[in-house]
């Protein structure tokens, strides 16, 4: 890592994940774990990242915009060139026709269209995070509320007594909003919505910084005052603090990302590095085999069962050594690199 300082996170298709630091520049780590430090862009100040279909890497600073194409040439963009503000962003997202939203905090929304226009349109509040959705729209978080863009350019205003801090899509046209003082909010497509804060659910905090939603359909949360809580697809919640997990003790997780294989990645504002959690993680291999291999380790599905005792069977019989060696069998495939779900444990108890 060049900088413990880090300020965004975003996860490629190849299982690696591009890290952004407050004055660092910018780093990337494979699925092997190996490190690769770049001087680019010209701003070691990075502020947001935003991968996008064509491999390529935008790149927020506080300067202006990079792209950092596939082949690795970089193209910038700076203010004076363009619609851009000073002092750019916080958020970026992209449109449905490949161009790019980009939200800044004092000088409203732009616009890079795929045809390489630039247009600005004026928000008179800061904006705190964006999320396109499938219909061309654009969900627009700030301090006083929400904002929905649709694909012709008409906005409604939802306001909130909440700021808003993230959004992330529920992968049903619905809406996860992240609010600092009101909890998570569930808006669904038609509409409807369900509040959760500390009363009513396992949230241990009101005050919510991160969202990401996982292969499964569960929701991961970041907090301000540091740690994660996961709230399943069935509902279940489940907590990781600081103090009684391996996450860093730092305050303010700014980003969650999916490493595509059920485990995570998150940061912290402050200097508490780069943390991964992980249950049992298919790429653990991939430091022993080659990169094709790796891939399709990644990505094919695979299955093992243990049978314990003859079975599920409620009248077969389980030792206490077979249960023992039961466990042990399950708890090293999960370190070959098996998930939770890819195992199927039978037995009298199951």
């Amino acid at each position: 890592m060049p900088y413990d300082g880090i300020s965004s996170l975003v996860s490629d298709s190849h299982g690696g994940v591009w890290v952004g630091t407050h004055w660092g520049g910018l780093a990337y780590r494979n699925v092997n774990g190996q490190w690769m430090i770049f001087d680019d862009p010209p701003d070691s100040r990075i502020t947001t990242l935003l991968s996008d279909s064509r491999e390529g890497l935008w790149i927020g600073t506080q300067n202006g915009l990079t792209y950092r194409h596939a082949n690795k040439e970089l193209t910038e963009y700076q203010p004076e060139q363009t619609a851009l503000p000073l002092n750019l962003g916080t958020a970026l997202a992209r449109d449905s026709l490949g161009g790019l939203w980009i939200g800044t905090p004092w000088n409203g929304l732009v616009q890079y269209t795929a045809t390489g226009e630039w247009k600005y349109y004026n928000h008179d509040e800061g904006i705190s995070s964006l999320l396109s959705d499938k219909q061309g729209g654009l969900w627009i978080g700030t301090a006083v509320g929400l904002t929905y863009r649709s694909v012709n350019g008409n906005s409604t205003v939802y306001e909130s007594e909440w700021p808003i801090q993230a959004l992330e899509s529920d992968g049903n046209n619905g809406l996860w909003i992240g609010t600092s003082g009101g909890g998570i909010i569930h808006r669904k497509a038609n509409g409807d919505m369900t509040i959760y804060n500390t009363d009513n659910s396992g949230l241990p905090t009101n005050h919510i910084t991160a969202l990401a939603t996982d292969e499964s359909g569960g929701l991961w949360v970041g907090f301000e005052d540091g740690g994660l809580a996961y709230r399943s697809l069935t509902g279940e919640w489940t907590t990781y603090k600081t103090k009684t997990s391996e996450l860093p003790a730092t305050p303010n997780i700014k980003a969650i990302e999916s490493d595509g294989t059920g485990g995570i990645w998150t940061v912290g504002e402050q200097a508490g590095g780069l943390a991964h959690l992980s249950f049992g993680q298919k790429n653990a291999p991939c430091t022993e085999i080659n990169q094709t291999d790796c891939q399709n380790l990644l990505t094919n599905k695979r299955a093992a069962i243990i049978i314990a005792g003859g079975g599920n069977e409620q009248t077969n019989t389980l030792w206490d050594t077979t249960e023992s060696l039961s466990n042990y069998t399950y708890k090293l495939l999960n370190q070959r690199g098996f998930l939770n779900e890819e195992i199927y444990y039978l037995s009298p108890k199951s």
